[in-house]
């Protein structure tokens, strides 16, 4: 089998319109020029799809962390697994959240992905500690949440192309 096959077989990617896709705004560098595959789905695309695709991902990644946050907040209600209720939504809420993350892996670099995913929930479950659970504030605290929060906007400013 060709190396285009195994990428179809692999991927679920056709070959596009050659040279409209990049192989940077495809799977994080992975998929070779003119190759498309969009959350296991294939089909020819345009330069203007892949932009798209790229934004969806991202889109994507923000339901992701969502989940994420919320099957936190209900690990927190679950009493170390002994409220039922809280305990079936923490496990459905963080398998649905690495469900669709896995689905941002298919258009968006790991490295930057999963940075995103993990810092803006830490930052995000931190902020609802210190609102809803009245957890403490120290000076440092809000100096390393904002690094985070930093750190995921320069991810996003250095990764536009993908």
């Amino acid at each position: 089998m060709s190396g285009a096959g195994v990428l179809q077989r692999m991927f679920g990617m056709v070959q596009a319109v050659p040279g409209a896709c990049h192989s940077r705004h495809v799977a994080g560098g992975i998929a070779p020029e003119g190759w498309i595959g969009h959350f296991g789905r294939a089909f020819v695309a345009t330069t203007f799809m892949c932009r798209i695709f790229a934004m969806l991902a991202w889109v994507y990644l923000m339901g992701a962390i969502g989940l994420e946050v919320i099957g936190t907040v209900s690990l927190k209600f679950s009493n170390g697994f002994t409220d039922l209720k809280f305990s079936v939504l923490t496990l459905v809420m963080y398998g649905l959240s690495f469900w669709v993350l896995a689905l941002t892996l298919k258009v968006l670099p790991i490295s930057t992905a999963y940075a995103v995913w993990s810092g803006l929930g830490t930052a995000a479950v931190a902020i609802i500690g210190l609102v809803f659970f009245k957890e403490p504030m120290t000076a440092l605290k809000g100096v390393f949440l904002l690094m985070i929060i930093g750190g995921v906007v320069g991810l996003k400013a250095i990764s536009s192309e993908s």
